[in-house]
């Protein structure tokens, strides 16, 4: 279920932006926050997987910031709050964030 959900986030941000996937070096870097409310790393590292089988390379044209409520889910607002002064183009989030999104 997480693997559907984040190649729909992730083909939302693609359609939204109007990227095209190019081998040349893009005009600019996409600014991706990642947020959780737990530690759990596993949906972050399936997320990277899925834009590095995209042809994406982290730190070329994407830059992912990745945060975590660390199970405290009252820090969610503050760390959503925290990505748009980041200007982040798009928010990935699991279920504890999305309302605060």
């Amino acid at each position: 279920m997480h693997k559907i959900t984040i190649r729909l986030a992730l083909c939302a941000l693609l359609l939204g932006h109007g990227i095209a996937v190019q081998a040349q070096q893009p005009s600019k870097v996409w600014r991706i926050g990642f947020l959780t409310g737990g530690g759990n790393r596993f949906s972050f590292d399936e997320f990277r997987k899925g834009l590095r089988d995209l042809g994406h390379v982290e730190g070329s044209d994407i830059a992912i910031v990745y945060l975590s409520a660390e199970g405290n889910l009252e820090r969610i607002p503050d760390l959503v709050t925290e990505l748009m002064q980041l200007k982040a183009d798009v928010i990935v989030t699991t279920s504890p964030g999305v309302r605060a999104a």
